[in-house]
């Protein structure tokens, strides 16, 4: 129009007519599958476990999530891929998964606190979920057991603590 154009006929661009739009870098979440291997998840209920967790596996890379897994039964849980390891290897992980022994869930809470915590702050991500696979057959716990306690109990008092200590650290 007539009123944008200055004295040469040439357009005139004021300040209210530049726009700008900020695009934000989209950095995901961090995804933790925690997958019970232990003896009552033993068979069926593993093979459907390990299915469910390499879909949702699927479903976090086409979102750029950064992954990680941590398996767990006997005494221990382990973080098989570190975060932001690929899907391929997570997938080969799973389905190389050995399975048998207690169930140690407060472990892997544990073990889900440490990275929710320094590796969600290393990989700039927007938040941490879980992805928890399990039967809750908590038998194992970390501590020591006192005597005459009872060991499922005790394991199950351990882990609703756990629990209540890594919500703040997990997205909504």
């Amino acid at each position: 129009n007539a009123s944008s154009r200055d004295e040469t006929g040439g357009v005139r661009v004021r300040r209210e007519d530049v726009r700008i739009k900020q695009f934000r870098q989209r950095t995901g979440l961090l995804v933790i599958f925690a997958v019970d291997a232990s003896g009552s998840m033993a068979l069926n209920r593993i093979n459907n476990a390990k299915a469910a967790a390499i879909s949702l596996l699927q479903s976090a890379y086409v979102h750029r999530d950064k992954i990680a897994l941590i398996g767990f039964r006997r005494d221990r849980a382990e973080v098989i891929l570190s975060p932001g390891g690929g899907v391929a290897k997570a997938r080969r992980a799973l389905e190389s998964l050995p399975t048998g022994g207690r169930t140690p869930l407060s472990a892997a809470l544990a073990e889900v606190y440490q990275l929710a915590g320094e590796k969600a702050c290393n990989l700039h991500v927007a938040g941490t979920v879980l992805v928890l696979i399990t039967d809750a057959r908590s038998n194992q716990p970390l501590r020591s057991l006192p005597e005459g306690v009872d060991r499922r109990e005790f394991a199950r008092e351990e882990v609703e603590r756990l629990a209540k200590q890594l919500r703040p650290r997990l997205a909504g």
